[in-house]
Order: C-alpha cells, then sequence, then structure tokens
C-alpha cells in the first residue's frame, strides 16, 4: 500500500513540476526558474533511489547502486550547470556547487568501494579536501554562453557557428 500511494504521490508531483511550471520572465525573485526540467531530474531521483535501497540491500548489489546513484547525479548536475535552471546566475552557480560536490562524493565512493580489500582509510579526509577545490572549481569555470553573447551575428554563416 505505501508502495503504490508513493508512486502516487510521485505522479502528482511530476505533473506539477513540468505541466503546472510557470515562468516569471521579469520577476525580482531571486528563486524564479526559466525551466522546471531539472528539478523533474531531481525529484526522480529523490524518488527513485529510496526504492533502489530498499530493494538491493544485500552487499551483492553494492557496485549497482553506487554506478546507480553515481549516474543520476552526474544527469543532474549537469542539468543543473548546462541547463541554467534560475535567472540568477548566483543561485545557478549555488546549485552548481553544491550538486558538484554530490559528485565528488560519489566520485570518492567509487575510489574507495574499489579499495575496500586494502588497507586505505582514507575516504573521508579525501573528500573533505577535495570540498573546497570542487566548490572553487565550479564557482570559478567560466561561463559557457558569453563567447556566443560576444560573437558578431554577421560572422555566422552556418548554424553550428551559433551552437555553444
Amino acid at each position: 500500500m505505501a508502495v503504490v500511494f508513493s508512486f502516487v504521490f510521485l505522479g502528482i508531483c511530476l505533473v506539477c513540476a513540468l505541466g503546472l511550471f510557470e515562468s516569471k520572465e521579469s520577476n525580482k525573485d531571486v528563486g524564479s526558474k526559466v525551466s522546471s526540467r531539472p528539478d523533474f531530474a531531481l525529484l526522480l531521483l529523490k524518488t527513485v533511489l529510496p526504492f533502489s535501497f530498499a530493494i538491493l540491500h544485500d552487499e551483492k548489489f553494492q557496485w549497482v547502486l553506487i554506478v546507480m546513484i553515481t549516474i543520476n547525479s552526474i544527469i543532474v548536475y549537469q542539468s543543473y550547470r548546462f541547463g541554467w535552471v534560475y535567472y540568477s546566475d548566483y543561485v545557478n552557480k549555488v546549485f552548481s556547487v553544491a550538486l558538484g560536490i554530490m559528485v565528488w562524493g560519489n566520485f570518492i565512493l567509487i575510489i574507495v568501494k574499489c579499495l575496500s580489500n586494502s588497507n586505505f582509510s582514507g575516504g573521508l579526509q579525501i573528500y573533505l579536501l577535495g570540498i573546497p577545490i570542487v566548490g572553487t572549481m565550479i564557482w570559478y569555470t567560466a561561463d559557457d554562453r558569453i563567447p556566443l553573447l560576444n560573437k558578431n551575428l554577421e560572422n555566422i554563416t552556418r548554424g553550428e557557428d551559433a551552437a555553444l
């Protein structure tokens, strides 16, 4: 019964996230969004992963869970990082840094799982050391959209020249 209720609730949330989204072009609110598609991916991730952990809780399924978490976190990170969901660049960068740290943690999880049969015990130290490095790298990465904005429209002869 709980599983049925969860899937009904997921369906309602997904319909609300995609169907009832209204873009506000001139909103002064920092949290106003351009699109809700990355929210759909994040909501799907938050719903599928608990069921995956509940069903695949044996030790023989650990690699399946790790790969599933890593792939899903990369998809969500890319949808927020390159989709520019929010009108505010500051909020976009904050979300990109938070999701980048999640991806970093998943890569460390893969490293720790690969070295689980050895004497390695530095996973937490590597993770904590990498948080400021990953955050700084993501925060100060140049915006991909600026070269297209600076390109002279008269120099564009093909459609591929206008792509990012």
